[in-house]
């Protein structure tokens, strides 16, 4: 997972396209949750990775059971 995001970012970095948007849109959902673009004044995409991706989406991989008894508040 992190090899294919790593390379995806590599891929698009400091790239010039037509529509950046939709370059980013037609990537993989799955890969689209961890890394965010930018374009500067120069038309040149930059992709940076959103803070804590890959933590929360371990977080979130796991499920949390809460047992409790009827006595309890």
């Amino acid at each position: 997972m992190m090899s294919m995001v790593s390379e995806t970012e590599l891929k698009l970095e400091n790239t010039r396209h037509r529509n950046p948007e939709m370059v980013y849109r037609k990537l993989h959902p799955y890969i689209r949750r961890y890394p965010d673009y930018t374009v500067d004044d120069e038309g040149h995409m930059h992709i940076e990775r959103k803070q804590n991706a890959f933590t929360f989406a371990d977080n979130r991989a796991g499920m949390f059971v809460m047992l409790s008894s009827v006595d309890t508040s």
